[in-house]
């Protein structure tokens, strides 16, 4: 998993950095999506895109060397996730493995995509979602704003499918909300983060990076904003 403060080199004064505040507002539907890596649906195709990653490893602060999209989704007892991963076929790496073996079968071994979730926007808990390119799910909860605090036994049922094609691979996530703690009031915002990693550069990208907080981890999210769940 990303340790944050490993990722900044010591000698820039990251304190003079600003990075904006960033936000998505996801559409509310009512019909049921079908989790099969094909985003087909008029849904998502009318759902607004998230393409601003930023590298942070090799070359931190840098533009990606490939494109992501992501958009989400969400009903009354899900939320959806779409990403689409820019990346010729025969470039992705694949590793198949045992559910929740981060260390063997995603990290610097396979192609993944992860989605980090502060449901409750206290910036002290998180949970984390990872697919890779074979479809090997992991998951976790960080339970403090420190790096390396990181329970890999939590567990949690969620949904995921993957579709790959000449250019592209494409990852489809559901997860229930009974999967997660957050409050019961009318409009909600949470904490998101995304991180993909590819093998064949050794490339990491992350959504939202607030170098002043290298220390921590959920303070670097951006948000999910005005989910209005029937709690």
């Amino acid at each position: 998993f990303v340790a944050f403060s490993l990722l900044f080199p010591h000698e820039i004064d990251f304190d003079d950095l600003t990075f904006p505040d960033k936000s998505y507002e996801p559409n509310k539907i009512r019909d049921i999506i079908k989790i099969d890596g094909v985003l087909d649906e008029e849904y998502w195709l009318n759902a607004d895109s998230i393409n601003d990653f930023i590298q942070v490893m090799p070359n931190l602060l840098s533009l990606p060397t490939r494109k992501t999209v992501v958009k989400v989704l969400y009903d009354d007892e899900n939320i959806y996730f779409g990403i689409v991963l820019n990346q010729k076929m025969e470039d992705i790496s694949y590793k198949i493995g045992n559910y929740d073996d981060f260390e063997n079968t995603f990290e610097s071994n396979s192609d993944y995509f992860i989605v980090e979730l502060d449901a409750q926007n206290k910036h002290d808990t998180s949970y984390g979602f990872a697919v890779n390119a074979s479809n090997i799910k992991a998951d976790y909860m960080i339970y403090s704003n420190e790096s390396g605090s990181i329970d890999d036994y939590w567990n949690a049922e969620w949904n995921s499918a993957v579709s790959v094609n000449e250019n592209n691979w494409t990852i489809e996530i559901c997860i229930p909300f009974k999967a997660l703690r957050f409050s019961n009031i009318e409009n909600q915002n949470w904490g998101l983060n995304f991180i993909r990693y590819f093998k064949e550069n050794n490339e990491m990208l992350i959504w939202s990076l607030v170098p002043s907080l290298k220390d921590k981890i959920i303070s670097q999210y951006g948000h999910l904003i005005n989910l209005k769940i029937r709690y």
